[in-house]
C-alpha cells in the first residue's frame, strides 16, 4: 500500500472570504488565475464544473502543446470556510486539495493542504510551488 505525501502552503489575500471562495468555483474566474501562461506554458481550452458536493469538474488545457484533462470531484463545499476536492491530470494519480478560508479585516487567509498520491513523490515540491504561484496569481487578480 502506498502512502500519501502532504504539502501545505498559505496565502493572505486582500479580499473578503466570500469573494476568494467563489473564485475557486466560477469558471470564468478560475480560468484567469489557475490556468495562466504566466504560471506555465498552457492555454485554457474549456472549464466545466458542477458546484455541489459529489459534483465534478473537467478542466481542459493545452500544456506545452499537448492536451491535458484535469478532472475531479468536490467532496466538501462549505461556503466560505472550506473547500475540498480531488484532482487528477490525464487519468494519472489522484490527489486531494483542501482549502480553508479564514476571514479577517477584509482579508482572507487561505491555507492549502495538498495530499498527493505517493506516485507523485518526485513532483511534490514542484506541485506545491505551482499551487503557491496560483495563489499568488489569485491574490493579484482580486487586488484589482
Amino acid at each position: 500500500m502506498s502512502t500519501s505525501i502532504k504539502r501545505s502552503l498559505s496565502k493572505t489575500i486582500e479580499a473578503p472570504a466570500e469573494r476568494v471562495f467563489d473564485s475557486w468555483l466560477i469558471p470564468a474566474v478560475v480560468g484567469r488565475w489557475m490556468f495562466n501562461t504566466d504560471l506555465q506554458s498552457e492555454t485554457l481550452v474549456e472549464l466545466n464544473n458542477k458546484v455541489r458536493p459529489k459534483g465534478d469538474f473537467d478542466f481542459r488545457v493545452t500544456r506545452g502543446g499537448k492536451p491535458v484533462a484535469i478532472t475531479g470531484e468536490y467532496h466538501v463545499i462549505d461556503r466560505p470556510v472550506r473547500l475540498e476536492f480531488s484532482w487528477r491530470e490525464n487519468e494519472g494519480p489522484e490527489s486531494t486539495v483542501l482549502a480553508r478560508f479564514e476571514a479577517f479585516d477584509n482579508c482572507t487567509h487561505v491555507r492549502l493542504v495538498l495530499t498527493l498520491d505517493a506516485a507523485l513523490g518526485d513532483e511534490a515540491d514542484r506541485i506545491k510551488k505551482l499551487w503557491t504561484q496560483r495563489c499568488n496569481k489569485l491574490a493579484q487578480l482580486l487586488a484589482k
